[in-house]
């Protein structure tokens, strides 16, 4: 909690998000293997939506189904509504790339491996070098797979 109240002050006009998978999956945890399946599908279905409007209404759609049946389930994704649908406040052309972290989880991981093999720097100029270059290539598209100066 920490974290989200930090966001306000530290980054004006920021607001926090949940990850997509990352919330499924603490939210599954809260509910019967036997019906983990019956509330994963809903779930989706809000991501799948083409405008805000209908995101918030499936949304509504889908804590109505869910209170009849985990109320408990239900309470827990409506409390977090506002930070699941977040993504929703941008243009949807970038839904997709906004609604998960594991883009950014990736990118991090790899700097992190590229900084553990060189292990001590000399000096943050050094650090920060590395980590440009990490991003430059990122940015070029040799991380994610496609060949420098291609769109991505």
């Amino acid at each position: 909690m920490g974290l989200v109240n930090a966001t306000g002050p530290t980054l004006p006009g920021a607001n926090w998000r949940r990850c997509r998978t990352h919330y499924a999956r603490a939210l599954l945890s809260q509910v019967p293997k036997s019906a983990q399946p019956w509330v994963a599908t809903p779930l989706r279905t809000i991501f799948e939506q083409p405008d805000t409007d209908t995101a918030k209404a499936q949304m509504r759609h889908v804590l109505d189904a869910l209170e009849a049946k985990l109320p408990k389930t239900a309470a827990h994704l409506d409390t977090t509504q506002g930070d699941v649908l977040a993504f929703t406040a941008f243009l949807h052309e970038i839904w997709r790339q906004i609604w998960s972290n594991s883009p950014q989880e990736r990118l991090n991981k790899e700097i992190r491996r590229r900084t553990d093999v060189v292990g001590n720097f000399p000096d943050p100029t050094a650090v920060i070098r590395l980590v440009g270059a990490v991003l430059a290539e990122r940015r070029c598209g040799r991380l994610s797979g496609t060949p420098p100066g291609r769109p991505q």
